[in-house]
């Protein structure tokens, strides 16, 4: 999490604060779109369901792929005609390689293939329970959600069920 903050947010935005227009052009999209990214998790993590909240970082890391690419290509065009002087020329092809590779990387590994099985399983993830009546859904528990397992606490008092006491 902390190299994804330091790659993917913090050098692009010293980039795009120092480096020549030529460079910083080229990393503003994928940083904006990092930037709204951590905004929208942080809501839907408030307020969403968890099938929501999983496919906003799926639709960012999607979407951001294209922009990497093109950022990516911008780096290695300004590197090829700028010549071998130039450091921020340099500092951004490798930035943007790297990023490249971080997001990929968190996409068709992380995402992909840990992530979303964990997420969408059914023991994690209730769905409700809902009737389908002329058309129109009704739900079959007040609370809209199906119970997968009990608590111990639950097993327990159930076990231990008591008997009123009547004075003597």
């Amino acid at each position: 999490m902390t190299s994804a903050t330091i790659v993917g947010g913090l050098l692009p935005l010293m980039t795009v604060s120092l480096a020549p227009t030529e460079v910083a052009d080229a990393a503003i999209s994928p940083l904006l779109v990092f930037w709204t990214q951590i905004t929208c998790e942080t809501v839907a993590m408030l307020i969403c369901h968890r099938d929501i909240a999983f496919l906003i970082p799926m639709g960012f890391f999607v979407y951001r792929e294209s922009l990497l690419l093109d950022w990516f290509s911008a780096s290695l065009a300004s590197h090829s005609t700028s010549g071998p002087s130039s450091q921020w020329f340099t500092c951004g092809l490798i930035l943007s390689t790297v990023n490249l590779i971080l997001w990929t990387g968190t996409l068709f590994v992380f995402a992909l293939l840990r992530w979303a099985p964990e997420l969408l399983s059914d023991e994690k993830c209730e769905s409700p329970e809902i009737v389908w009546k002329a058309m129109v859904p009704h739900q079959m528990k007040q609370n809209g959600l199906k119970k997968k397992s009990c608590s111990i606490g639950d097993e327990q008092n159930q076990n231990h069920k008591t008997a009123p006491i009547k004075a003597a």
